[in-house]
């Protein structure tokens, strides 16, 4: 058998790690190196990593100075020993078969990447309920030579114009071949902490000469109000994660063959970053040429949010910071989720029966977004009064500009 190395990178997890770590030492692979990379937690993780070392040898904990994930994961991605990588984040957990099952599909489709899907559950979620299956964009089935340079790599980053991935960009639910993955995890920056799997993920797939899409899912990926990915961050911080994600496409497209294939939509998936991560920094921005990355609506306005996914968050958070704009309600269908999660969501039904100006659509993909418009007009709401994206001021804008632009600058 081959041995797997799975690398789970952890801080202050002690909630959630034994979930983790036993849906990896109960896996139906029995080949496994189990490296749990702690990275200086300040609570009992470390002694839960030891626990389970004395009770499996397949278990190697590694006690790390605190210096962020990225640097956790090329700590352990040294010291691991198998011809075969996975990944897991540690308030995350697998099914019992997912390692057999992508493994027997790589060594069948002699792949040297598997992606599969993966489930998202919610903190308040009950015991046995369906979580929500989530697959990307690109057909199932097996891509190599030409089909992965016009079906996968054309699309992998984005798959429509605004805004689709095509590959989701995680590390977790894929299985990689050593020689793919290794050289990508040490790409990027160590103080990179949001993004930084985006920088191991597609150069890894752009390294691949077969990469095979499962249709079925085996991670489950877990929502709650501890996640990375869901907290309200320091805007500074959000801007210099999106700079040393540019940087990094910089180094690692400019002048190689996929340049002008990828860059386009490296600048795109970044455009969305800003949106998602630091809209009020892009505002800022914009607003030196008299503009908005929104529909123009008139000062003081109140409004309604309609959506709280990463961009309906990251409005919300822009709006409370700024007061350029009254929300007096924010809804999105999965309210219940959100709720769940300590977010001030209501239902689409309660919001829009409070007083407003108008109701701003804060999804990015335009699909989705014209599903909602239709709704809110058969639900009485004037057309005029749906906003969405000023796509026209939105393809006007230098990525490069917003990247080195600083508050306080003219823009001149």
């Amino acid at each position: 058998m081959e041995l797997i190395s799975v690398i789970v990178p952890i801080y202050n997890a002690e909630r959630y790690l034994s979930r983790c770590v036993e849906s990896i030492i109960g896996q139906t692979w029995p080949d496994l190196e189990i490296i749990l990379a702690d990275d200086g937690s300040v609570d009992t993780s470390f002694d839960i990593c030891l626990s389970y070392a004395r009770r499996d040898p397949r278990v190697h904990p590694l006690r790390l100075k605190h210096r962020g994930v990225t640097a956790a994961r090329k700590a352990a991605m040294s010291v691991s020993t198998g011809s075969i990588i996975a990944f897991a984040d540690s308030d995350d957990w697998l099914e019992a078969q997912a390692i057999e099952r992508m493994y027997t599909e790589m060594n069948r489709r002699h792949a040297d990447i598997v992606v599969a899907g993966y489930m998202e559950t919610g903190r308040g979620q009950a015991s046995g309920e369906q979580s929500a299956v989530i697959l990307d964009k690109i057909p199932a089935g097996v891509y190599s030579g030409e089909e992965l340079q016009k079906d996968v790599y054309s699309k992998m980053l984005c798959y429509e114009p605004f805004f689709e991935l095509g590959i989701r960009p995680y590390l977790w639910n894929k299985l990689y071949r050593r020689e793919v993955i290794e050289p990508c995890v040490m790409l990027p920056d160590d103080h990179l902490t949001i993004g930084e799997d985006v920088l191991c993920v597609y150069p890894a797939i752009l390294k691949a000469e077969s990469v095979s899409f499962l249709s079925e899912a085996y991670y489950h990926y877990c929502i709650h109000e501890e996640s990375a990915m869901r907290r309200f961050r320091n805007e500074t911080e959000e801007v210099g994660n999106i700079r040393m994600q540019y940087w990094g496409w910089s180094r690692i497209l400019k002048g190689t063959e996929w340049e002008e294939l990828v860059w386009p939509q490296a600048e795109r998936y970044l455009l969305h970053h800003f949106m998602v991560r630091a809209a009020n920094h892009l505002e800022r921005y914009m607003r030196l040429s008299k503009t908005s990355f929104l529909e123009r609506m008139e000062p003081g306005s109140r409004m309604v949010l309609y959506g709280a996914g990463a961009f309906g968050t990251s409005l919300y958070d822009m709006y409370q910071r700024t007061g350029n704009g009254q929300v007096v309600g924010w809804c999105d269908r999965n309210y219940k989720k959100f709720q769940q999660m300590g977010y001030p969501v209501m239902s689409p039904e309660e919001a829009l029966d409070l007083a407003f100006d108008y109701v701003v659509i804060a999804v990015l993909n335009q699909r989705i977004t014209e599903q909602v418009k239709h709704r809110l007009v058969l639900g009485g709401v004037p057309e005029l009064s749906i906003k969405w994206l000023n796509t026209e001021a939105i393809q006007k804008i230098n990525l490069t500009d917003v990247i080195i632009w600083e508050d306080g600058q003219t823009g001149e």
